[in-house]
């Protein structure tokens, strides 16, 4: 979710059109609209959001597989950085361009940076964080 935020802001900074880079992941379905619409739609925001959506839990699941229960900080960031590496590099390497995010498009280099780190974050984030541990109750 952070990451899609973050799509938007960007956008928004660039464009002042907060949907124009959801927009462009719809490039997967719409290949010719997608990066020329700039305001929020059905058609191509909440496709582009659920596709984007879509590939970040793919990316979690795997995360969550090699992970194997580890709750250590360093295996934890490592392997959260290492996974947001290899998405970037799959989104922009591996699959052909039309099933790139396509934001990119939309967007500067710098920003996919951010966008990416800020996906390694939300993997780890939720195992470096303090865990309430249950109260006992003391019986008299």
């Amino acid at each position: 979710m952070v990451s899609s935020l973050l799509v938007s802001w960007f956008s928004h900074c660039r464009s002042n059109a907060a949907a124009a880079g959801t927009n462009a992941t719809s490039q997967w379905i719409w290949p010719r609209q997608a990066h020329r619409r700039t305001g929020w739609s059905v058609r191509h925001t909440v496709t582009g959001y659920l596709i984007h959506h879509a590939s970040s839990v793919f990316w979690a699941t795997a995360y969550e597989t090699l992970r194997c229960g580890r709750r250590s900080p360093q295996p934890v960031v490592a392997l959260a950085a290492a996974t947001a590496v290899t998405a970037y590099l799959v989104d922009y390497n591996v699959v052909p361009s039309r099933l790139t995010p396509g934001f990119e498009r939309r967007l500067q280099p710098m920003d996919m940076f951010y966008i990416y780190a800020a996906f390694g974050v939300g993997l780890a984030l939720p195992w470096l964080l303090p865990r309430d541990r249950p109260k006992l109750s003391h019986r008299h």
